[in-house]
C-alpha cells in the first residue's frame, strides 16, 4: 500500500491536464459519473452546494479569514489570497508536454497550513495546451480517468493497458447531469469551473486519501487548475479553505494584460530597429572587460561580513564565429567558422553550501543580426569530495533567421533538443543584444516600458523579458531598470550612471551585483579562504 500512497498523494492533476494537449475535442469525452452499485451516488442525488448561481461564492459566508498576503501568476493576471494562519509559496515546477516530448516549467502556487504539516494541501496551476477546442468538462473528466488508470497501474503493478477495479470513488462533481449549473470565479473578470472531489481508500489503519480538482479555462489554450489533497478526516476543513480560496481569487480582464504589454513590446521593436553597428563597436569599445561581485549584504554593512554568492566576468569583442567553442582550434573551423560578428563571453563562479558551480558561456552574433551562435557549460562541484567527477551540463544553440535548434547533453547521458519559435518574431532579441540592452536603453534616454522576447535557459524556453527605464527618485545623474520576466513581479533593479556603468544590481532574492576588479576580487575572496577558481589564472 505505501506504493499506492505515495502515488495518490504526489500526482499532480495539472500535468494529467496536458495530455489533452494534442487531442481534439471529442464527444466521447463525457462527464465522468458515479459508478453504479456506489453508495450515495452524487450523480443522482447532488451534494449541497453553497455556491450561488451565477455569481462566484462570497468567501465571508464560508468564515475563512485571510492575511495581507496575496500569491499572483501575473503571465495570466490571477491572484490567489492566503487564508490567514496558512503559508504561501511561489514554486517553478518542471512539466512534461506530451506533444514532442518537451520539457519546459510552469509557476505553481501552493498554500498549507501554519504549521506546514501538508495534513492537507492547495495547488495552483497554469497549465498550456494545444487544443483551443479543450474544454473544462473534458480537461476535468480526463484527469479524473487518468488518475484512475494510473492508480490501477500502481495497483496490479502492471502497465497501463491492464486495469483493475481500484477505489478511486467520486464523491462530487459539479455540475452534473442533475445540477446544471454553472460555478464561477474571479472578480474583475469571472469565468466558470468545473469541481470535482474523489476518495482514495489506503491501507488498513492509514487514513484515506481525498483529492480535489477545479479546472477553468481563462485564455484559448490557457486553462488554471486548483488541487487538493488531504486526508478524510480533515476533508471537511480543508474544503471549506478550498472553495474559500477559489471564490476570493480573481482575474484581471484580457484586454488589460494586453494593452500594456502591446504597448512595451511595440517599444521593444523600436529599440531593436534602432541598433545600429556604431551602437555595438562603441559600446564594446567602452569597456572590453567586465567584473562583478556577487553577495548577500550583512547587517553590519562590513564588506568582511557579508555573504560572498558569486562572481561573474564578461568579455566583449568583434570577432569570428569559431570563437564560441573554446576547445575547438582555429585549424579545424569550417566556413562558418569565419564568418564575423559580435561576441560575448560570461564566466561564473557561485557557491551554495558545499557545492561550487562554474559556468562558462560563450555568445556570437553575425554582424547582419540573423544568425547567432552560443555554447554554455555548467559544472557542479563538491568541496567536501574534490575527487569527485563534478556533473557537466552542455547548451548549444544556433539560430538561422528565425529557425531555432538548442541542443542539451549531460555527463549523466541525457541529451535532448528543442525548437523553440518565439511569439513575435520582430521582437526577439539575441544573446549578445541582451547584455548590451542597458546601455542602449539609457542612449536613448526614453523613459518607459520596454519588452522584447529572450531566449532563457533555466526554463528552456523564449520569454516575454520587460525593462522598465526611468529616474529613480528624480535624480539626473542616475537611470533605473527594473526587469521582471512575461508580466512576473520585478526580478531585479539596477542602477546605472549616466554613461551606461552598472552601479548596483538588486535581485528579488537579495543577491547585490557589483562591479569590481580582478585584484580586489582575488584579494577578498582570498581573505575569506574562498574557492577562487578563475580568479586566481585570469583566463
Amino acid at each position: 500500500m505505501a506504493r499506492t500512497n505515495r502515488v495518490t498523494l504526489s500526482l499532480p492533476l495539472a500535468a494529467l491536464l496536458l495530455s489533452l494537449a494534442s487531442q481534439p475535442a471529442t464527444a466521447q469525452n463525457q462527464p465522468v459519473k458515479v459508478p453504479a452499485g456506489r453508495p450515495a451516488a452524487p450523480a443522482a442525488r447532488p451534494a449541497p452546494d453553497s455556491t450561488p448561481t451565477p455569481a462566484k461564492v462570497d468567501p465571508n459566508d464560508l468564515r475563512v479569514e485571510f492575511s495581507q498576503e496575496i500569491l499572483r501568476i501575473p503571465d495570466i493576471g490571477l491572484s490567489v489570497p492566503v487564508p490567514a494562519d496558512c503559508g504561501g509559496m511561489k514554486l517553478s515546477e518542471p512539466v512534461l508536454y506530451v506533444k514532442g516530448g518537451q520539457t519546459s516549467t510552469q509557476t505553481a502556487l501552493k498554500i498549507l497550513p501554519a504549521d506546514m504539516s501538508e495534513s492537507w494541501s492547495i495547488s495552483i496551476r497554469a497549465p498550456r495546451v494545444n487544443n483551443p477546442n479543450l474544454t473544462p468538462e473534458e480537461s476535468a473528466d480526463e484527469a479524473f480517468r487518468l488518475l484512475q488508470r494510473k492508480l490501477a497501474a500502481v495497483d496490479s503493478g502492471s502497465g497501463l493497458g491492464d486495469h483493475k477495479p481500484v477505489a478511486l470513488t467520486l464523491i462530487d462533481r459539479v455540475p452534473n447531469e442533475q445540477d446544471k449549473r454553472k460555478r464561477l470565479f474571479g472578480k474583475e473578470r469571472q469565468v466558470e469551473f468545473v469541481r470535482w472531489y474523489a476518495k482514495v481508500p489506503q491501507g488498513e489503519g492509514m487514513a484515506n486519501v481525498v483529492r480535489g480538482l477545479v479546472v477553468a479555462k481563462v485564455m484559448e489554450t490557457q486553462f488554471v487548475t486548483f488541487e487538493l489533497t488531504t486526508t478524510e478526516p480533515k476533508f471537511e476543513e480543508a474544503k471549506k479553505i478550498f472553495e474559500a480560496v477559489i471564490a476570493a481569487s480573481s482575474l484581471r480582464k484580457v484586454e488589460d494584460l494586453g494593452a500594456d504589454r502591446h504597448m512595451a513590446v511595440q517599444a521593444g521593436v523600436n529599440l531593436k530597429k534602432s541598433i545600429e553597428d556604431a551602437d555595438i563597436q562603441a559600446i564594446i569599445a567602452a569597456k572590453p572587460e567586465r567584473w562583478f561581485r556577487m553577495f548577500k549584504p550583512s547587517a553590519s554593512g562590513r564588506t568582511v561580513d557579508d555573504t560572498e554568492v558569486g562572481y561573474v566576468r564578461y568579455q566583449f569583442r568583434a570577432g569570428q564565429r569559431g570563437e564560441v567553442d573554446r576547445s575547438k582550434a582555429k585549424s579545424a573551423w569550417m566556413a562558418t567558422d569565419r564568418e564575423s560578428g559580435y561576441l560575448v563571453f560570461a564566466d561564473a563562479r557561485v557557491l551554495d553550501g558545499t557545492n561550487v558551480f562554474d559556468s562558462q558561456a560563450s555568445y556570437f552574433l553575425r554582424k547582419d543580426r540573423e544568425t547567432e551562435y552560443w555554447i554554455g557549460e555548467h559544472a557542479q562541484r563538491d568541496l567536501k569530495d574534490p575527487q569527485r567527477t563534478p556533473q557537466v551540463f552542455r547548451q548549444v544553440g544556433v539560430r538561422e533567421g528565425m529557425g531555432f535548434q538548442i541542443n542539451f547533453t549531460s555527463s549523466t547521458g541525457g541529451n535532448e533538443t528543442i525548437q523553440p519559435i518565439p511569439q513575435a518574431t520582430d521582437a526577439y532579441l539575441s544573446r549578445v543584444e541582451e547584455f548590451l540592452v542597458p546601455q542602449l536603453l539609457i542612449k536613448s534616454q526614453a523613459q518607459a516600458d520596454y519588452a522584447y522576447y529572450t531566449w532563457v535557459a533555466e526554463v528552456r524556453k523564449i520569454r516575454l523579458r520587460r525593462d522598465t527605464l526611468d529616474r529613480p527618485n528624480g535624480s539626473t545623474s542616475q537611470w533605473r531598470i527594473q526587469t521582471r520576466f512575461g508580466d512576473e513581479d520585478v526580478s531585479q533593479t539596477s542602477l546605472y550612471s549616466d554613461q551606461g556603468e552598472l552601479i548596483r544590481t538588486e535581485t528579488a532574492k537579495g543577491v547585490i551585483m557589483e562591479p569590481t576588479t580582478y585584484d580586489e576580487l582575488l584579494k577578498l575572496w582570498t581573505s575569506k579562504g574562498l574557492p577562487v577558481g578563475s580568479v586566481s589564472s585570469k583566463k
